[in-house]
């Protein structure tokens, strides 16, 4: 995979990305508040959350490509509202 395909905005934003996904996964464990969550580690353990934190990275970067934070959109805004989506 082209380092473009896997980092569409540049590892920067691809890491920032993958920190809030992460962290926000982390919390939901904590609380057992969502289905995926609490699928996933059953199916697989940490590695399935690993797996997941990656899809959801790469969802959300994919879907954003070249979009300009500070400009156009908040990020923190977005990602939450995108995670709260998908979890």
């Amino acid at each position: 995979m082209k380092s473009s395909e896997q980092f569409p905005n540049g590892i920067d934003s691809y890491l920032e990305t993958y920190y809030e996904v992460c962290t926000t996964i982390e919390h939901v464990m904590i609380t057992k508040c969502s289905d995926v969550v609490n699928d996933a580690t059953k199916k697989g353990g940490r590695t399935e959350l690993y797996n997941l934190s990656e899809t959801l990275t790469r969802k959300f970067e994919t879907e954003h490509k070249g979009f300009k934070w500070g400009i156009y959109g908040e990020f923190l805004d977005e990602i939450c509202s995108f995670i709260e989506k998908e979890l």
